[in-house]
């Protein structure tokens, strides 16, 4: 086998099936060796596979694409023959079907058929005709797919199309020579008898035919037939001569009888030619005298009742349109009257829209008045309990360079902005009217203001509880309120209890307190985010968490398929995930997979983590996602043996520069593409950074990393 690769081949090759190897990588090359008892059962390699049986000597082998191109050449010669040879028959053969039926028939009634049962072989090749189809439509779709491994699985099938057409129907294509039927059936030409039905008038003339023909052939057979050694004797020349008139009139006399049979039939067949001839002339006058009667008294009646139809069609045309012009009045009226009641609405929404404007622009004028006398306030007595005692000289403020109060005050205000932020776009989700938007933002501004503490000095080392008690003051009450919690505990455990639960056939299996390894994983090293934070992220999009099912989704980049699941988090008006959210699911080779990450209109974007479950130990995947489900970009991959993978990532494989840090501490570099080393890239460095000497690097080319396997 040879090695190298073009693009077509690889293009090819993401069309293709994972390789029986298991170890997730597309077939690539396949083995040409006639007989080959490694590969009988599958004659197909990844790079892998054919890495393993060369040793690394690579040579050029046989790829995919060659392969496809001469099933695709055989599978176009097929069709072409068999094409052909339909064409033959439904041209050739059609039209003198019952010929070959009578013929045939006869035949079968006499000593047999001397030549091909045609007609019989025809029927036959019609069954093979659909049947044939049937395969064609299987291999276009096959070929259309370049899917190479069911091409494969139809040559058995080719072969048994090729030799039925070789071996059972070629000869058919001898049907459109004109001597054909001739040639077949002379045998039972002679004694077929003519059909007498008037309906199979092509029959007669094509049998009469082939009869003339028949006694032309056996006249002129013995008229050129040589006259035995003449007798010298006179008497023996005249024998001879009768001899040959009487043999001439003999073989006219047999063709007339094998085309009209004795006398009793031949005075029966004129007979019933002129008086059928009369008989119908008769019946057709009768017939059509008869016809002409019916027709014209129908076309009496059909014009009557036209006339009659179009009068009142007229009429009922006439008080239509009256019905149509008066409810264009009243549709007029009305649209007259609405236009002004809508304009009257507008004229009023907005006196109203402008009055709760300036209402809302004095109250938060009045807001910002007590903000900056707050702040005021606050100064004052800081500055009071500063002036009764000093605080240490490694807390000055001045060496420092960073003044808590001042980061109080700030912080204060954000945090009344973002409250008020969060209950306008509440507000504005539930409801989408500006008229209510404007009322809800108004009740909310003309809350009363909750008073300050009356607060005393304070010492130094009291300060900074002081300064928090004060920052943590509340504006209108029901500002002090905060929104409900987006996602809650009891949601993220009955998550967890799922993970030790079946899944879509995938069964975990379980530690001696009945845990899978995920909720392992979880209950030691926590979610992504803890439910405090992911409730303060989650505030962006401010729509509550909800439980509901996880459809699956097709990966990209050589992925194995996620399966059906389990979804809790956010959504969007449409039902979509949209917000932050967690998605449990199997893929379908039975490993469980676990996202935590923001999501868009159903898809995975921005930072995250996804877990994989693989022989019941965990890989973990951090950093920013995509619609393939995998990483893109900047990412790490820890291992449960303490490897670490940081670097590039391109849907979900290593893709660019990557470092691979191992248990020790020491650690390789070098660039990867789509999830495979380049060799000849990679450098060796120990726990202290130091490149270690190449004589006792490690042999990379013989490096068998599960980093090269997407366990997919």
């Amino acid at each position: 086998m040879e090695g190298g690769g073009t693009s077509i081949n690889n293009f090819i090759q993401e069309k293709q099936q994972l390789c029986a190897c298991n170890r997730g990588l597309k077939i690539r090359y396949y083995c040409d060796q006639v007989n080959c008892e490694q590969h009988r059962n599958s004659l197909f390699l990844c790079d892998d596979c054919y890495d393993d049986i060369t040793g690394g000597i690579h040579k050029t082998p046989p790829q995919i694409t060659k392969l496809i191109k001469e099933i695709q050449s055989k599978w176009h010669e097929l069709i072409e023959k068999e094409g052909s040879l339909h064409q033959i028959v439904s041209t050739k053969f059609n039209p003198l079907k019952k010929v070959y039926e009578h013929l045939e028939n006869q035949s079968l009634r006499q000593n047999g058929i001397s030549g091909r049962p045609v007609f019989k072989d025809v029927a036959r090749f019609e069954r093979f005709h659909q049947e044939f189809r049937q395969e064609i439509s299987r291999y276009e779709e096959y070929s259309q797919k370049q899917d190479v491994a069911k091409l494969v699985s139809l040559q058995l099938k080719y072969k048994a199309l090729n030799d039925a057409i070789d071996s059972e129907f070629s000869y058919l294509t001898e049907i459109c020579k004109p001597d054909f039927i001739f040639e077949n059936y002379q045998s039972c030409i002679q004694n077929c008898p003519t059909p007498k039905e008037s309906e199979n008038a092509l029959v007669i003339e094509q049998i009469l035919a082939l009869k003339v023909r028949l006694g032309e052939q056996n006249m002129s057979s013995l008229s050129t037939q040589k006259d035995p050694p003449a007798n010298p004797q006179e008497l023996e020349d005249v024998v001879n001569h009768l001899r040959e008139v009487v043999n001439l009139q003999g073989a006219k006399i047999n063709a007339f009888y094998s085309i009209f049979g004795g006398l009793q039939d031949a005075a029966t067949l004129v007979s019933r030619s002129f008086i059928s001839q009369g008989d119908q002339v008769q019946v057709k006058a009768e017939d059509f005298k008869e016809f002409r009667e019916e027709y014209d008294q129908r076309l009496q009646i059909l014009e009557s009742k036209a006339i009659a139809s179009n009068t009142d069609f007229q009429l009922k045309i006439a008080e239509q349109q009256k019905l149509i012009q008066e409810s264009m009045q009243k549709n007029n009226d009305l649209s007259l009257k609405l236009e002004v009641e809508i304009q009257k609405l507008h004229q009023r929404d907005n006196n109203e829209n402008i009055l709760k404007e300036r209402q809302v622009q004095e109250n938060l004028k009045n807001i910002e008045t007590q903000i900056r006398s707050l702040e005021v306030k606050m100064i004052q007595e800081i500055q009071t309990s500063k002036e009764k005692k000093s605080p240490p000289a490694e807390a000055k403020l001045e060496e420092t360079k960073f003044d808590p109060r001042l980061y109080s005050i700030e912080q204060m205000e954000r945090r009344m902005t973002q409250r008020i932020e969060s209950r306008s776009s509440l507000i504005e989700q539930a409801n989408q009217i500006n008229q209510i938007l404007a009322s809800k933002a108004q009740q909310i501004i003309q809350q009363p203001v909750l008073e300050l503490p009356k607060t005393e000095a304070v010492s130094s080392d009291q300060q900074p509880a002081k300064v928090h008690e004060l920052s943590s003051f509340q504006l209108p009450l029901q500002m002090a309120v905060l929104a409900p919690p987006l996602f809650k505990s009891e949601m993220l455990g009955k998550l967890i209890q799922a993970f030790n639960s079946q899944l879509n056939g995938y069964q975990p299996k379980l530690n001696d307190q009945g845990q899978s390894k995920l909720t392992q994983y979880i209950l030691d090293k926590g979610w992504n985010w803890s439910l405090q934070q992911l409730n303060k992220i989650a505030l962006n999009i401010p729509r509550q968490a909800e439980w509901t099912a996880f459809e699956g989704a097709k990966r990209e980049n050589g992925w194995s398929e996620l399966k059906a699941g389990i979804y809790y988090g956010q959504l969007n008006l449409q039902g979509k995930r949209e917000g932050y959210g967690i998605v449990y699911c199997t893929s379908s080779n039975d490993q469980p997979w676990l996202y935590e990450c923001q999501w868009k209109q159903g898809c995975p974007i921005n930072d995250g983590r996804y877990i994989q479950i693989l022989d019941n130990k965990f890989k973990i995947f951090k950093g920013t996602l995509d619609e393939s489900y995998g990483l893109t970009g900047k990412g790490i991959m820890i291992k449960e043996d303490g490897e670490i993978f940081e670097g590039d990532w391109q849907k979900g494989k290593q893709h660019g520069q990557g470092k691979i840090t191992e248990q020790n501490g020491s650690y390789r570099e070098g660039k990867w593409s789509n999830g495979k080393k380049q060799e000849g890239t990679f450098k060796n460095y120990n726990k202290d950074g130091i490149r270690k000497d190449r004589a006792q690097a490690v042999q990379f080319s013989n490096f068998k990393s599960t980093w090269n396997s997407d366990f997919c």
